[in-house]
């Protein structure tokens, strides 16, 4: 006898994420300065795996 496991699904979750923290529903922040204008989010609920690497961004800033 062979046993099936069936596919939990659930709706999409729409989740916006802020710099600060308390606007965040979960509370956490989201967004770590990883150093020199080098900022790393972290991209899951309640912090996740708290890397700050699912998305990185520098910012490179001249003043003209």
């Amino acid at each position: 006898m062979h046993s099936h496991a069936r596919a939990l699904q659930t709706p999409p979750i729409s989740t916006f994420l802020c710099t600060w923290s308390g606007a965040n529903t979960d509370k956490v922040d989201h967004i770590r300065l990883l150093g020199n204008n080098t900022f790393g989010f972290e991209d899951l609920a309640n912090g996740g795996d708290k890397d700050y690497n699912d998305i990185i961004v520098k910012a490179n800033l001249t003043l003209v």
